[in-house]
């Protein structure tokens, strides 16, 4: 046991363990308590490494009362780099009142290098506190082929805490839980980040993420990953759950800690809208947002150009293949409106849904635009033929339900032979 250690000026209140040239063999294999200890970063237990190592802890791990006062880790800090390493933690862990004044108030991990952490038993983070990550800190290079498993994870009653004494914004205030910093292309097929079992209560953050804020390029595609985001979501319900618990944003973590305040709250979401996405169509392109139809187009501010391709890439990222018959589309209509120069029709063998739903931007969410959003049919003219051959300019057929919220449909005043909506 490591019990009231304290480390001024120096990392490792309990135990400081460099691994600097050599392949390092570290097993724990007895019951190890950190009980009220300190230091300037990773209060209980320090690790580094720049070799090939593997790290197994087998047994009982208490970290209760440590902190970091002037860095991060108050309970763990682990930092790897240049070669690849394995972390295997096989017993229970245990985090209880840990802090810091920086980032995981009681576990800070950096990974920059290829390798594995899992933990497979029981790990809880009860009452821990810090700036970012009131429970867990992780800093990830993707492209490295880093994984992280977690099979048992509580994470209750932690907080990410304003620190009064920074002036950049992102420094503090962000996920009461979890706080996942990714750079690099994550590969969502290799399914490396796995949040599946996570169990969440109680957690709060001054600014954003009461549980889990994720900082990372391919956030969107990793909500996205398996059905309703299930490697992301842990406990959450999206009935019941606040929106407010797992939110991030699309940037990787060094372009994050330069970002504005004012850009921060503006770009960042709600991580449930981005499994549950509302594909947004702008085909009015005055404005600074464009609709374009390519991959990976669906925010209001990244959206597509029409509603064909919006509604074939829905089965396509939500499904892996054109064909992929989805329960539910989504089409948003932007802020801007949208222009429909021909007649459209639904069906269910065409779509591949039994349901569609046309909605304003951002329907159903604290960012929801004002009013309504507009769709204008034009046809042309008297003379235009473009009718022919089609029973209504938004039709729907072979039994799929086609619904409408906060839609206002106008003309440009030609005389119609079709009526606007036929079912």
């Amino acid at each position: 046991s490591f019990h009231q250690l304290e480390r001024s000026r120096f990392a490792g209140g309990g135990l400081y363990i460099d691994c600097q040239e050599y392949d390092c063999d570290i097993q724990f294999l007895g019951v190890m308590n950190f009980i009220d200890c300190s230091a300037s970063r990773g209060g209980g237990l320090v690790i580094t490494s720049f070799a090939s190592n593997q790290i197994i802890m087998s047994n009982q791990c208490i970290f209760l009362n440590c902190s970091s006062f002037d860095g991060d880790g108050g309970g763990i800090y682990l930092y790897f780099s240049r070669h690849p390493f394995q972390v295997q933690i096989t017993g229970n862990i245990f985090f209880e009142d840990c802090s810091c004044s920086a980032s995981g108030g009681g576990m800070y991990m950096s990974i920059s290098s290829g390798g594995s952490v899992t933990l497979d038993n029981k790990c809880e983070f009860l009452k821990c506190k810090s700036g970012n990550g009131g429970a867990m800190y992780l800093r990830i290079n993707f492209e490295q082929q880093s994984s992280i498993q977690i099979k048992d994870i509580l994470i209750q009653e932690c907080q990410a805490l304003i620190n009064t004494e920074s002036t950049i914004y992102s420094q503090s205030g962000f996920g009461g839980g979890i706080f996942i910093a990714g750079t690099g292309v994550y590969d969502i097929s290799s399914k490396m980040l796995d949040f599946s079992k996570m169990k969440m209560y109680g957690n709060s953050a001054d600014k954003a993420g009461q549980s889990l804020y994720v900082a990372m390029p391919i956030v969107i595609e990793w909500c996205r990953t398996g059905i309703n985001g299930e490697y992301v979501k842990g406990n959450y319900s999206d009935i019941d759950s606040d929106e407010s618990d797992l939110e991030g944003i699309r940037v990787g973590y060094s372009n994050f800690n330069d970002l504005s305040q004012v850009d921060i709250v503006k770009d960042q979401r709600p991580l449930e809208l981005w499994w549950r996405t509302i594909w947004h169509i702008l085909n009015r392109n005055e404005k600074a947002f464009k609709g374009i139809d390519q991959i990976g187009c669906s925010e209001y501010n990244n959206p597509c150009y029409s509603i064909d391709y919006a509604i074939e890439q829905i089965s396509v990222e939500l499904g892996g293949i054109l064909t992929s018959t989805i329960a539910e589309k989504r089409i948003g209509i932007c802020e801007e409106g949208y222009d429909l120069t021909s007649p459209i029709q639904f069906s269910k063998s065409s779509t591949y849904t039994n349901i569609i739903k046309i909605m304003k931007q951002l329907y159903m969410t604290k960012y929801n635009m004002e009013g309504k959003a507009e769709i204008k049919i034009i046809k042309g003219g008297y003379a235009s033929n473009i009718e022919n051959g089609h029973k209504g300019w938004i039709s729907a057929s072979g039994g799929i339900e086609l619904k409408f919220y906060f839609i206002k449909l106008v003309t440009d005043k030609s005389k119609f032979n079709i009526p606007i909506i036929y079912i």
